[in-house]
């Protein structure tokens, strides 16, 4: 495996657990792996939820929110690309899904990548679509 798109889903089981060991595995063996920009905020928002519920100390999500932003070897920016947004758009119109879950499937699309997410509605999506994923 060459590329591969990690999600935020996939990164937050990681450091949470129970760590999804196919996409620990494919992390470990891939090449490059890349992430949108958005997954910064979304992995840090994930994990406030643990600190929010009282499963995580804030100390404890804090290192584990380094962890997360760590896995990935770059950030794609996506916010200023209009050609990206418009294809996200366009996506998100045409299969009824989230705008945030298709910036994902498309970064791997636009990448030639594998999707790594712990998505399963996401998975099916992108598989369904000819993007290949490890859950």
């Amino acid at each position: 495996m060459t590329a591969l798109v990690l999600d935020a889903s996939a990164a937050v089981r990681i450091v949470v657990g129970p760590r999804p060991e196919e996409i620990v595995t494919a992390l470990e063996s891939a090449e490059d792996v890349i992430a949108p920009s958005l997954f910064a905020e979304e992995a840090a928002n994930a994990l406030w939820k643990y600190v929010h519920t009282g499963v995580l100390a804030p100390s404890d999500a804090v290192r584990r929110v380094r962890t997360a932003l760590s896995l990935p070897n770059r950030l794609l920016p996506v916010s200023n690309d209009e050609s990206f947004l418009a294809e996200v758009f366009n996506e998100a119109c045409r299969v009824d899904h989230p705008v945030y879950d298709l910036i994902y499937f498309v970064t791997a699309r636009r990448n030639g990548a594998t999707l790594a997410t712990c998505d399963h509605r996401l998975a099916a999506l992108a598989s369904s679509h000819g993007v290949p994923v490890i859950t």
